[in-house]
């Protein structure tokens, strides 16, 4: 007689792999990470692995899917609040990123470092292409709601949903880099609010919205940022 097939169970062991490889990728890199070590360290067989994977790249792909769901979780009531206006939804948007990444700083410091390295590249830009795909769509919604209520100015919602994706990720990619890998001359907190702050304005500009309306990322986060990663970065040299 057949097994009944466990929904619960299977998705429980199937996380149980996920995060396993996840662990691997932020110690030593996806293109370092092998097959064997998930089987090592959950003590598995190879054919109980490929029953849930077909293939490393479809592990990865397991990853990255999870990793967009568990952001879309923390998203999804502030989008689906019709009863906040456009900026609001903006502001709690930016607001819920921010506090997230905030409160979970510490215990990421270790993995920080790793993730930026030449070794998880695939990685970061599968994440980027796969978040693309979700949440440029949302942020279009967003706008055209604002040009509905007369706050945001644009002709082109797409185009200025996909601008500010892009923002987006490059601020988060230019402070990471630059608190993990400081200047000689060390870092200059005057020239990263600066940068902040450029960055906001541009969005704003984007978006055909008031000046000071937008706040990406706060000075308060951003100096807790500097003054939690430099010293750990240092004593790890």
């Amino acid at each position: 007689m057949a097994r009944k097939f466990n929904e619960i169970e299977h998705s429980q062991k199937r996380n149980e792999i996920l995060d396993a490889a996840l662990r691997r990728v932020y110690t030593v890199g996806y293109e370092n990470m092998a097959i064997q070590d998930i089987l090592d360290d959950l003590n598995i067989s190879k054919g109980a692995f490929y029953h849930y994977f077909a293939s490393k790249p479809d592990l990865l792909h397991g990853i990255i899917t999870r990793l967009v769901e568990d952001v879309l979780r923390v998203l999804n009531p502030i989008l689906e609040n019709n009863d906040i206006d456009a900026i609001e939804k903006l502001r709690r948007y930016f607001s819920a990123a921010s506090m997230w990444k905030t409160e979970h700083l510490s215990q990421m410091l270790p993995i920080y470092k790793v993730w930026y390295a030449d070794e998880n590249v695939l990685v970061r830009e599968k994440i980027y292409i796969a978040s693309e795909q979700i949440i440029i769509p949302i942020l279009s919604g967003i706008i055209q709601q604002g040009i509905r209520e007369g706050t945001f100015h644009t002709n082109v919602p797409d185009e200025a949903a996909k601008i500010v994706y892009s923002m987006m990720f490059s601020l988060g990619d230019t402070l990471s880099r630059q608190l993990l890998r400081p200047p000689p001359e060390g870092i200059v907190k005057s020239k990263m609010f600066n940068l902040l702050d450029e960055y906001t304005r541009v969005m704003e500009i984007t978006l055909g919205m008031e000046a000071g309306t937008l706040v990406i990322f706060s000075h308060e986060n951003l100096h807790h940022w500097i003054e939690t990663i430099v010293p750990f970065m240092q004593k790890s040299q």
